[in-house]
């Protein structure tokens, strides 16, 4: 099975996400978590 190329797209994003930060919040003075691109790329695809 072939992945279309915003889902490839997407999974790289995540990945890249993933190795550079390690966690999915950004501790600081605030703790928030990171908006990722990846869910804009595969909203669409979301079954409500």
């Amino acid at each position: 099975m072939k992945l279309t190329k915003d889902v490839q797209q997407a999974v790289l994003l995540l990945v890249g996400h993933w190795y550079a930060n390690r966690e999915a919040v950004v501790i600081g003075t605030i703790t928030a978590e990171v908006p990722l691109a990846v869910e804009r790329l595969l909203w669409y695809r979301k079954r409500f």
